[in-house]
């Protein structure tokens, strides 16, 4: 067996292998991805050091952090500095990047800021799935699944030749699970109905030029992670006794939906002349959230709540690549980016007593968001000699940002509908309505980012590396303007990052062990800042951040049956200039940073006399203390203690070695832990909890 540096990956826009590249990248290839059920891609940084992700509302908007650099903003227009693309295509609109995984060749996790050699720029990382693609070879895969909480999963892709010229590939998915919750009246909450498609075209137009085209969509049918309450120092009775029974499984509230939409199509087509390569990859995304719930969160008909999102994304790529060389490398291109983005929230309250400044009887907030960002980028790698390279790249960027927002509020007592099935509507409101926020606005920002990098190949399939890199992340508009809110933007965040690894394949390349250190240097960090009600919750940007850590990573073939791995990252983040309500808190850590994760896994597989084998897995995953207030780091409430997360596995194979029969156990030790706590409101902190253990029964084949 080989350890995971035989991975190929084109990070850096060429085919090589991962241990070749001279940045901090992990790749998980396609089979490890079905063999340890990583399900959505939230899951895939499951190995990555220094590195996590959480969906807080069911299947529909992950939070990534990558060494600190994240961001937990729930408004609509919010831009990860961690970029999220799915074959080379970005997904701009959070709505868009909760995707399931099936049918994947790989995934390629980078850390640090990227842009100077494709797609969009970032501060953060990127995280790029990529699809298998039609071949000329017929070949395909069927795995199901049943497990607990009525768990059920079917997914399958087929793919082969159609002509001398032309190969098609399809692939599905279907997922249903059962709630993980129960509400006062016994329904269940948290369910989940996912649904997925993609159809690619491969077409030989001549020995030079081909064309790949991608269509996709998505439906997912279900309900926002399970809200809990977590009254502080008291135990509430009578109708309120369920919010305050913080018992995992047990919420305190009936009515919940998020139901997601997205589909798109592709089209990237590679001209080769003469060595040199010309690809033009060209996008059209659109996705749809809507969401209703209980604003509450308690038994009582108190508050509502209601949001609608709708996202359309154009984007242009094209770059030309020089030939491979044996000293001097090339990659220049351009890139074009347009999302039109609608908002549409509304807020009711059904009782006298909890209206106040902050939470009149209604209010709604609507806006139409325009993003235009353009770039131009070149990257170039020189082999000043057989062992010593050095490069380096640089990116101009202009991005431009326009919106139209209008807030509406009631002005007198609890809301009252004329049409109570579309209370959401301000035209179904009864009661008077005045304006309370009104901002046309229009920001242009450019900025010229760069990355400098050197390596040297000490021998025997070792190499020592270092980097320095710039990224940006333009500014932004406030997308959660309240009645205690007005309208405001923050300014653009840059980040410098260094760098030194060293990458290495040994004892016969059964053996790969990584090690990085870096430094980063954050120039006005945006930061979300989460304050109790009924002070707003706002959007902001801190003067500036230092992170620094270190990652080691190690996989080994200890036998032919044996195979381990792991992953160690410490980390260190601080901001400076955190200012808010006159209260400087700098020295505050990161939110989502914990100082210590460590993860490890292993794989035992036991030959049998008739061919077969049995397959027995594991891994297992440390996430130390962290944060989850930029400014409240004190209440033991906004933290979650440092915890252990486990999976397991076995598989009977057959000796065709296509055929598997498995169980498998995802949080074996059922644990809870909190994925997202946010600030007090009307006397109570709310909170996220992890998905319960869940242990399937299921089979998949090769064909």
């Amino acid at each position: 067996a080989a350890a995971r540096g035989s991975v190929v990956v084109t990070a850096q826009k060429r085919a090589e292998s991962v241990q070749e590249v001279p940045a901090s990248i992990t790749a998980i290839g396609g089979e490890e991805l079905r063999r340890d059920e990583l399900r959505t891609a939230n899951d895939a940084i499951r190995y990555v050091p220094n590195a996590q992700a959480s969906i807080t509302e069911g299947r529909a908007r992950p939070r990534w952090f990558i060494r600190g650099v994240g961001i937990n903003d729930p408004a609509t227009n919010v831009v990860s500095p961690i970029g999220v693309y799915a074959d080379e295509v970005y997904q701009g609109n959070s709505l868009l990047q909760a995707f399931p995984l099936f049918d994947l060749e790989r995934v390629e996790v980078l850390r640090g800021p990227q842009g100077t050699l494709w797609g969009k720029n970032t501060t953060g990382g990127a995280l790029s799935f990529v699809s298998k693609k039609p071949a000329f070879t017929a070949d395909g895969y069927v795995k199901a699944s049943i497990g607990s909480h009525q768990e059920r999963l079917l997914e399958g892709a087929y793919g082969g030749p159609v002509s001398d010229t032309t190969a098609v590939r399809f692939a599905a998915l279907n997922y249903d699970r059962d709630g993980i919750a129960t509400a006062p009246d016994g329904s269940k909450l948290g369910k989940q109905a996912d649904n997925a498609a993609r159809f690619q075209v491969l077409t030989l137009l001549n020995e030079n030029l081909d064309l790949l085209l991608n269509v996709h969509g998505r439906n997912n049918h279900g309900q926002r992670s399970p809200w809990y309450l977590d009254y502080a120092g008291t135990t509430p009775t009578g109708p309120l006794q369920w919010a305050g029974n913080n018992t995992r499984g047990n919420v305190g509230y009936n009515y919940d939906q998020d139901d997601v939409k997205s589909d798109g199509v592709s089209a990237t087509l590679n001209w080769n002349s003469g060595g040199y390569t010309l690809t033009s990859i060209t996008a059209v995304e659109t996705g749809e959230r809507e969401t209703a719930g209980d604003g509450d969160y308690t038994p009582i008909n108190i508050s509502l709540t209601h949001a609608r999102v709708k996202t359309r994304q154009i984007s242009q790529e094209l770059r030309l690549a020089s030939p491979k060389q044996d000293r001097w490398n090339w990659i220049a291109g351009v890139y074009f980016f347009k999302e039109n983005l609608g908002s549409d929230s509304s807020n009711a309250q059904l009782a006298a007593a909890s209206i106040s400044a902050a939470n009149p009887g209604f209010y709604n907030t609507h806006f139409d968001q325009e993003t235009r960002s353009v770039a131009t980028f070149f990257n170039t790698s020189y082999a000043i000699n057989e062992r010593w390279n050095a490069g380096g790249g640089l990116r101009w960027t202009q991005e431009r940002k326009e919106i139209d927002l209008t807030g509406v509020r009631s002005t007198s007592g609890v809301a009252s509908f004329l049409t109570p099935a579309n209370w959401w509507s301000t035209a179904s409101v009864a009661n008077p309505l005045s304006q309370f926020a009104r901002q046309q606005d229009t920001r242009k920002w450019n900025d010229l980012s760069y990355d400098l990098v050197t390596d040297y190949d000490i021998g025997g399939n070792q190499r020592v590396y270092a980097r320095h890199s710039k990224g940006f992340r333009s500014g932004n508009f406030q997308g959660s303007v309240s009645p205690t809110l007005a309208p405001n933007s923050v300014n653009p965040e840059t980040l410098k990052a260094y760098e030194a690894g060293y990458k290495s394949e040994l004892l016969d390349k059964r053996v790969t062990f990584n090690v990085a250190a870096f430094y980063y240097d954050y120039e006005n960090p945006q930061v979300l800042i989460n304050q109790a009600n009924p002070l707003p919750t706002i959007l902001t940007n801190a003067r500036s951040g230092t992170v620094k850590g270190v990652e080691v990573e190690l996989r080994a073939a200890v036998t032919r049956q044996l195979t381990l791995q792991g992953a160690l990252g410490l980390l260190r983040t601080e901001y400076q200039g955190l200012v808010q309500n006159g209260i400087d808190r700098s020295g505050n850590e990161f939110t989502r940073s914990p100082h210590v994760s460590f993860d490890i896994g292993a794989e035992y597989r036991i030959p049998l006399a008739n061919g077969a084998a049995v397959k027995l897995g594991t891994d297992w995953h440390y996430k130390g203390e962290f944060f989850f207030n930029a400014l409240n780091q004190t209440t033991p409430a906004l933290q979650q203690k440092a915890y252990w997360l486990g999976n397991a596995r076995i598989a009977y194979a057959l000796a065709d070695k296509k055929t598997e029969f498995f169980i498998a156990a995802r949080n074996i030790t059922d644990r809870g832990y909190k994925t997202v706590e946010i600030a007090p409101s009307n006397g109570s902190y709310k909170y996220t909890l992890g998905e319960p253990r869940i242990v399937t029964v299921g089979v998949s084949t090769k064909f």
